[in-house]
């Protein structure tokens, strides 16, 4: 069940929070049809509120699905995948450009791989580059 995250919600995550949206959670599936009992078929269950997901995953403000959906965090408004002040650092995720859903943040992973990839091929340019200067050589751009 999508809750606000810890910077927004207006309550604090308490046993009675937890309580509460439990039975929303079980009252809206009593109503799905051959759900009715299904508090009473439960054997085992688990939760994760917004306090677990920042301090097991150090997820910001507890918010399992990143940044809020608002204009300001939307599209390349978004964090991008290379970090501008710092080389050699490079994002990927639900937070990041283009977004959250799984496809999403595979095609994050693909972006910021691919940023990986021709900052890793640039600096090998160049690093052969100084070599062969150093060397005494003429740079030639084919080898």
């Amino acid at each position: 069940m999508p809750v606000s995250d810890l910077s927004t919600a207006k309550y604090e995550w308490t046993d009675e929070t937890i309580s509460y949206y439990r039975s929303q959670v079980l009252q809206t599936l009593s109503q799905v049809e051959g759900l009715a009992g299904i508090e009473a078929d439960i054997i085992s269950e688990t939760y994760m509120t917004p306090v677990d997901f920042a301090e097991r995953f150090h997820a910001y403000n507890g918010a399992c699905f990143g940044l809020r959906p608002t204009l300001t965090q939307s599209n390349h408004l978004r964090p991008q995948s290379k970090a501008k002040n710092c080389e050699n650092l490079y994002f990927t995720g639900s937070s990041t450009h283009p977004g959250a859903g799984v496809p999403i943040v595979l095609l994050s992973a693909k972006i910021a791989s691919d940023e990986l990839i021709l900052d890793d091929s640039v600096s090998m340019k160049a690093t052969k580059a100084q070599t062969v200067h150093s060397a005494g050589g003429v740079a030639n751009e084919g080898s």
